[in-house]
């Protein structure tokens, strides 16, 4: 059962997101624990009064950068503010279009960790003809291994 949305995130009768919805609420009560107002909040990141309201209630959805804020100010790792968040809500999610094609990049060697980890080992080294000779030795030993995988 696919949930219909609009393209601002929000579902088809204009309501916010449950989403946007739980991260708002995960914010409030972080907020609360700290025994802070709205406007002490606000003062801290830099907003309003009555964006932190927007932001609680889920009206407006935070972006990853003010997420971020919230995170530092608030004292949270960023897993926090989804953490709780059921099937239920997670199905309304306007980007839950999960597609064959989708599921079989999880696969694909440049989405793998050890893939970041060695590109980015291998544009640190500054002699750029030793990280060449150290390339031509990677292929010519992963040719080596498929012919032998072949046999």
């Amino acid at each position: 059962m696919s949930i219909k949305t609009n393209s601002r995130g929000r579902l088809a009768d204009g309501s916010p997101n449950p989403i946007d919805v739980a991260v708002g609420q995960k914010i409030c009560a972080r907020r609360c624990e700290l025994g802070w107002s709205m406007e002490k909040l606000a003062n801290a990141i830099g907003l309003t009064f009555q964006q932190i309201q927007k932001y609680e209630k889920g009206v407006n959805r935070v972006s990853a950068s003010r997420l971020y804020d919230f995170s530092k100010v608030l004292g949270m790792p960023i897993n926090y503010f989804f953490s709780g968040i059921d099937d239920k809500a997670d199905k309304y999610s306007p980007r839950q279009v999960a597609t064959e094609e989708m599921f079989n990049q999880i696969d694909d060697p440049m989405n793998w960790e050890e893939s970041r980890i060695l590109a980015e080992a291998y544009y640190k080294i500054k002699n750029r003809k030793l990280a060449k000779n150290l390339l031509d030795l990677m292929v010519s030993i992963s040719r080596v291994n498929e012919k032998n995988d072949e046999m």
